[in-house]
């Protein structure tokens, strides 16, 4: 959940609900299978509710301490509810791509997180979110991190910009 306050004025209300399933292929400890829901929202997108679903099939291709990379690839259902754009459906293609890398030592990780979909009936609906990102450990379990966030979305409804760029600093706590 993102909401933002810039001298007085809102310029961020979004939210995003994530649930997945995975189970490893038997006798296999790098390929596996899943399903996925994604619930989504966004006020100055104009975007009510996105729900996407589906299955996918994923894969570790290296998970190592210094380096890890995860691939996941599946078809999609995708139903978008707009304020002032109404309500479309569409079938498409989903991915989520992930890597790490601890190579910085002292705690430190770099990382790239991206997901996208793409509409199979509209070339230019597409749907592009990537973080790229440094977290470190502070002092007794707090961490914090830098990250860019970039959320690309092709489709989107007139008078909505299709790129938005977020730069986030936070602090947490890993037990």
């Amino acid at each position: 959940v993102e909401n933002e306050t810039k001298n007085g004025s809102q310029t961020e209300n979004n939210w995003t609900l994530l649930s997945k399933y995975d189970r490893f292929f038997m006798g296999s400890t790098d390929n596996y299978w899943g399903a996925k829901s994604v619930f989504e929202s966004d006020e100055f997108a104009d975007l009510n509710l996105r729900t996407t679903i589906g299955p996918y099939l994923g894969r570790l291709f290296f998970e190592k301490k210094f380096f890890t990379l995860q691939a996941e690839v599946g078809p999609v259902y995708v139903n978008e509810q707009f304020k002032q754009a109404g309500a479309e459906d569409w079938s498409g293609i989903s991915w989520i791509i992930k890597a790490e890398s601890d190579r910085l030592g002292y705690g430190t990780t770099l990382y790239l997180n991206h997901d996208g979909s793409q509409n199979l009936q509209a070339s230019d609906n597409l749907i592009l979110n990537t973080k790229i990102g440094l977290s470190f450990p502070l002092i007794h379990g707090f961490e914090t991190f830098f990250q860019v966030e970039f959320e690309y979305d092709g489709g989107a409804v007139e008078g909505v910009e299709n790129l938005d760029t977020t730069y986030d600093w936070n602090i947490g706590y890993t037990w």
